[in-house]
């Protein structure tokens, strides 16, 4: 009984460079890029990827932007009651110009999901 020494099956080896498999919870990413040259000005793009277990946790969330220049901004949409097979935004873009040179930490809340990057603004 029982596996005996030389017999037991090692266990599956991961090639180097292998992704790590991602699960379905939703995400955020945030990327940032200079919006138009010789400005400070830059957009932000936030892709959700992934899927809730519940889409009416993502329908109509406050939306927080923080640019690190300032308090952050909130916006809060007004929107019709959830109904099965309504549509969750997975892309939100906004843009900010800085009046000086710096680095500066971008976070974004939406609804349960945040995010956040950095900029370093000439």
């Amino acid at each position: 009984m029982g596996s005996e020494p030389g017999n037991a099956t090692p266990p599956p080896v991961t090639p180097p460079g292998t992704p790590t498999p991602v699960g379905r919870d939703p995400q955020l990413g945030l990327v940032a890029e200079l919006a138009a040259p010789g400005t400070r000005a830059y957009r932000f793009t936030a892709q959700i990827t992934g899927e809730a277990s519940d889409p009416s946790s993502l329908y109509c969330q406050a939306t927080t932007w923080g640019f690190g220049d300032g308090p952050p901004m909130t916006v809060t949409p007004t929107c019709a009651p959830w109904v099965p097979g309504t549509t969750v935004p997975t892309r939100l873009e906004t843009t900010h110009t800085y009046a000086a040179p710096g680095v500066y930490e971008i976070t974004l809340e939406y609804g349960p999901l945040n995010a956040k990057t950095t900029v370093a603004v000439k």
